[in-house]
């Protein structure tokens, strides 16, 4: 069962941090790319040529980037968090607990995160002035990576819960 949970996390892994690097690779040319013509009007000879898509792309590249980096980060357990009570707790029972407990409450905020996100991709109807894409394809990006991070949370939790069984059976020192 490890196996399979090390090649799918590998490859979801590989997948995220691909989406991410391409979205920022893209946004630096998109950009560079925008402010160079806006400065150099080299295709102002073009009539038809319009830079009014720049908007939509940036929005969803930025999008797909943010939520997919977040999901890396909460793969590596480096998500921003206030650790000050882990640190004056240490390795003991309660640090265990504690860790217990913001996994428990961030699934839960996951689960409804996921829920209304799915809602909200599902019920999208609105399509991007310029090139006409649908919205859904901006928003598909938060149950999709809010997936992913529930799917390390609930991990994290199997983790947190071994590592508070050896409390439960240790001496009770």
């Amino acid at each position: 069962m490890k196996a399979i949970w090390n090649k799918v996390d590998r490859a979801i892994f590989t997948t995220l941090k691909m989406i991410v690097l391409l979205c920022l690779v893209l946004l630096f040319v998109i950009l560079v790319f925008n402010v160079f013509f806006r400065f150099i009007p080299v295709l102002s000879v073009f009539s038809n040529f319009s830079m009014g898509w720049f908007d939509e792309i940036v929005e969803l590249l930025f999008a797909w980037m943010v939520f997919s980096a977040a999901s890396l980060l909460t793969r590596m357990n480096q998500h921003f968090r206030v650790d000050l009570i882990q640190m004056k707790l240490g390795e003991c029972k309660w640090c265990s607990i504690l860790e217990l407990f913001i996994d428990v409450v961030s699934a839960l905020f996951l689960l409804i995160f996921i829920f209304y996100s799915w809602q909200l991709t599902t019920e999208a109807v609105q399509t991007s002035p310029v090139l006409r894409l649908q919205k859904r394809w901006f928003y598909l990006c938060m149950p999709f990576n809010f997936s992913i991070m529930l799917l390390y949370t609930v991990r994290n939790l199997a983790k947190h819960l071994q590592s508070l069984t050896k409390y439960v059976y240790s001496s009770p020192n």
